[in-house]
């Protein structure tokens, strides 16, 4: 299972950076570059760190990557969800050479965009492991990783919000429908991988705690 997560993860980043836009999509830049920018973040990153086993010839910089991430959780958090917000500062993204996607296929691997892309995977590696870790000793507790993620899931509204909202031609050779629907992908889609991550780990926590044996205290 771990080396379908890995090869699953890895083919997805590579699409995303290298795929030709469809042609059906010619008409949503934006709406484009948020559907990448959420397969990178909460998909292709969260599925590489699934697929890491303890035992690996990165043991020690992972382990120590995991105890950081234990002591200091907003480190990881601020790193995802403020690149995030980074790069979809309407000044940083318009400087891109992503727009226009009849010149996407050319632009791919502009410093910029590969820059872009690797920040988005790292990021959300970053984000995703305090809480995929496989050195279960510095993975977060299950009700403060719902915290975590929860936060997360309102920032990323919070943004997505912004986003859909904002004044026609905020972001270069953006429609209104195109910006708005990238907006609300970043909004539903995003919001629902965090809260359904939550709802997991809020089940799991639930049975180990019913499979916890009561007992009985003893009676002088």
């Amino acid at each position: 299972m771990r080396r379908l997560f890995y090869i699953t993860g890895i083919l997805l980043a590579l699409l995303c950076l290298a795929a030709p836009a469809p042609a059906t999509l010619s008409g949503y830049p934006f709406s484009l570059h948020m559907l990448r920018h959420t397969l990178l973040l909460l998909v292709a990153a969260p599925l590489i760190a699934l697929s890491i086993t303890r035992n690996n010839s990165l043991r020690k910089p992972l382990a120590g990557l995991s105890r950081l991430g234990f002591r200091l959780p907003f480190l990881a958090w601020i790193t995802g969800v403020g690149l995030m917000w980074v790069w979809h500062i309407p000044t940083l993204y318009n400087s891109m050479p992503m727009q226009g996607m009849g010149q996407m296929s050319n632009s791919l691997f502009h410093p910029l965009s590969v820059i872009h892309a690797c920040s988005m995977l790292v990021g959300g590696f970053l984000f995703c492991w305090p809480v995929l870790t496989p050195f279960s000793e510095y993975r977060l507790p299950a009700l403060k990783a719902v915290l975590y993620l929860s936060a997360a899931c309102v920032f990323c509204s919070l943004s997505g919000l912004l986003i859909t909202f904002a004044p026609a031609g905020t972001f270069m050779d953006a429609s209104a429908d195109d910006q708005q629907t990238g907006g609300l992908i970043m909004w539903v889609p995003c919001c629902f991988i965090y809260l359904s991550a939550s709802m997991y780990l809020l089940i799991r926590w639930f049975s180990q705690k019913e499979e916890i044996p009561f007992i009985q205290p003893i009676k002088n």
